[in-house]
């Protein structure tokens, strides 16, 4: 067994945030990254040429938001207090968290 050869496909990665007692997100101290996405080079270059698109910045921001408010979710889920799920998803702000289950409601179609 050798490493894993990849060609030809961007992943987008991520490490891991946690809150510090003060609220301040940082990377957590581990060796586990976080797959967001993965794309052909081909789409990933056609993506990135748009990206300049407010359309589509608005569309990543809101695609943002329904991650962190599905993470938000999860967290409930698994029994976590209200305020320690929505600052561990990066949901602590007012707006920010009701844009977020707008959001939500609207990719399900409510």
């Amino acid at each position: 067994d050798g490493p894993l050869l990849i060609q030809d496909i961007v992943l987008t990665i991520y490490k891991p945030m946690v809150a510090d007692e003060k609220g301040i997100y940082k990377e957590e101290k581990s060796n586990n990254y976080i797959i967001d996405s993965f794309h052909t080079k081909e789409d990933f270059e056609k993506k990135q040429a748009a990206s300049h698109d407010p359309n589509s910045q608005m569309a990543d921001c809101f695609l943002l938001l329904e991650t962190a408010y599905q993470y938000y979710l999860q967290l409930i889920q698994f029994g976590k207090k209200e305020k320690t799920a929505r600052k561990k998803a990066g949901l602590k702000n007012e707006l920010l968290f009701r844009m977020a289950g707008l959001n939500n409601l609207i990719i399900k179609g409510g």
